[in-house]
């Protein structure tokens, strides 16, 4: 007689017996769709549809300009290029404007155009103080603003410009850099209170102006800005010696005093900037001093 102990060993040997076997039958067949890829039951087959429908398919797709694309291994490289469906030769291209590229007399390829350089040594440089910020001329002009610049900076801006002239190799030297060059003298050089350092270096800003320039140079003197009696004395003292040495010097020289004394409308609620109507004043007392012979 078995015991009851016995009896379910047993039966729980046989349930896992049986659990043993469906595991085997569940990697065989896993091993089996991993060789053929996929089983019988999910294989593709035969085409059922019919040759003509298969036919008109095709017809159809080479009509619209699809290409037929096989399933192979590698794709092969086209060796000839693709021409596509209504194009059998290359889009003809011209520029129809060709003949306005060149000018007259010049054949084409050969046209000769002006240089940066040539374009700066046909124009006017204006440099100075915050005052020449709204300054336009009637001719082409280039406008240095250098806000509370003094003729010492005025200066060293032009040798740094002088210098880049001469790295670019257009002259041997930095004369006749620019047609005209117009410095504007402003009342920053009147608050220094050193009246002989302040001509020291405007006779060398000056003579350095005129070397760079090939026809003119202009100065413009001071504006007659609001302030207290010692502020006017020095500024009218500078105006009388710039006249009087651009006159020995053969400078062109711009009196401001007579256009904007007595016109505070001309300038701006500092009493030192000119105004809108005040730059226009200025540009054009420049304006004058260039046209006169």
């Amino acid at each position: 007689m078995v015991c009851s102990d016995c009896s379910a060993f047993s039966d729980r040997m046989s349930l896992l017996e049986r659990r043993v076997r469906d595991l085997e039958q569940l990697l065989s067949a896993r091993d089996t769709l991993d060789i053929t890829g996929t089983p019988d039951s999910l294989s593709p087959g035969p085409d059922r549809r019919p040759a003509s429908a298969s036919t008109s398919l095709a017809s159809s797709a080479e009509a619209a300009g699809f290409v037929s694309v096989s399933r192979r291994g590698k794709a092969r490289k086209s060796k000839s290029p693709v021409v596509w469906p209504g194009l059998r030769s290359p889009l003809p291209t011209a520029n129809r404007f060709s003949p306005l590229s060149s000018p007259v007399g010049n054949p084409v390829g050969q046209r000769v155009s002006p240089t940066p350089v040539d374009r700066v040594e046909q124009r006017t440089l204006v440099i100075g103080d915050s005052i020449t910020r709204n300054v336009r001329l009637a001719s082409p002009a280039v406008v240095h603003c250098l806000p509370g610049a003094r003729v010492s900076d005025i200066e060293d801006n032009l040798r740094v410009l002088a210098a880049s002239r001469k790295k670019q190799g257009t002259q041997a030297h930095y004369t006749s850099s620019y047609k005209n060059i117009v410095i504007h003298v402003g009342t920053n050089n009147a608050r220094m209170k050193q009246s002989e350092i302040t001509k020291a270096s405007l006779v060398r800003t000056l003579e350095l102006a005129r070397k760079m320039c090939r026809h003119r140079l202009v100065v413009s003197g001071p504006l007659p800005v609001r302030g207290n009696d010692e502020m006017y004395s020095r500024l009218t003292s500078l105006n009388r010696w710039l006249a009087r040495h651009c006159a020995e010097h053969g400078f062109s020289f711009v009196d401001n005093w007579p256009s904007f004394w007595g016109r505070p409308h001309l300038l701006k609620a500092d009493g030192l900037h000119p105004t809108g109507e005040g730059a226009t004043l200025l540009s054009s007392n420049i304006d004058r001093a260039l046209a006169s012979v």
